[in-house]
């Protein structure tokens, strides 16, 4: 999955959703990206963590 970096005008950004240390916990976060969508958001901020890498015993 490749992010894409929109920029939009703050007057459009009204329902803002956050993820954060999702930490390689797939189903979680699409459960959670899943809520955003029925929640309507305008834009998904994630404050980090999200990667699989060393650390991670499922990698």
């Amino acid at each position: 999955m490749k992010a894409t970096i929109t920029k939009l005008p703050l007057t459009h950004m009204e329902r803002i959703g956050i993820i954060g240390d999702v930490h390689a916990e797939h189903r979680r976060l699409e459960t959670a990206l899943r809520v955003l969508k029925d929640e309507q958001v305008d834009v998904v901020l994630c404050t980090g963590d999200l990667a699989d890498g060393r650390g991670d015993l499922d990698a």
